[in-house]
């Protein structure tokens, strides 16, 4: 009877400390949740690193309508120039040579220097378009780390309450047994 009492106390209080770890379940993570609340942020930087990768590309639609935003003006210039030295030469007493001469001289200072203007804009676009590409890494670098250390947040979670529950088990039943040793006569 003595053996019998012990077994029982020591499985009785496996049962309580068993029953008693299993009412603290963790609450897990939802990582999609998190996702959610980071979806406006992630919005921006990838529109931020499109942006980037447009002013590094010279064929982007961004770097071509730039091209011919400056072509454009080159020949508004060209145009302006030229009609202003019909004038100035009419004013003047030039010959229409000497006005043909003098418009395509300004027709061609004005268009000439598209080309360098262009190399450096396309240049100073890829440096920006580089910085925001470094920016916005950072930035998806700290959206992808918060992800990650809520997984791990949930997973050790997860592990304690395991852990936890098997030593509660354990312990209830050593518990259980020393007092089934140390009183024999329980049940009677």
């Amino acid at each position: 009877m003595a053996i019998l009492g012990t077994i029982l106390s020591s499985l009785a209080g496996g049962l309580l400390s068993n029953q008693a770890s299993q009412s603290a379940k963790p609450i897990a993570l939802d990582i999609d949740k998190i996702r959610n609340y980071l979806k406006p942020t992630q919005g921006l930087v990838t529109e931020q690193l499109g942006l980037g990768r447009q002013l590094q590309d010279p064929n982007s639609a961004v770097n071509k309508a730039m091209h011919d935003l400056l072509v454009k003006g080159g020949y508004n210039n060209a145009a302006v120039a030229s009609n202003q030295m019909g004038k100035l030469g009419s004013m003047t007493g030039m010959s229409p040579g000497q006005i043909a001469m003098q418009q395509r001289m300004s027709s061609n200072e004005n268009l000439g220097g598209i080309n360098d203007k262009w190399m450096e804009m396309l240049q100073n676009r890829f440096g920006i378009g580089t910085g925001i590409m470094g920016q916005m890494t950072g930035l998806q670098q700290g959206l992808d780390e918060n992800l990650a250390n809520a997984y791990v947040q949930n997973t050790n979670a997860t592990n304690q309450y395991n852990t936890d529950r098997a030593n509660s088990t354990t312990s209830g039943l050593l518990g259980g047994l020393a007092l089934g040793i140390q009183n024999p006569n329980w049940l009677t």
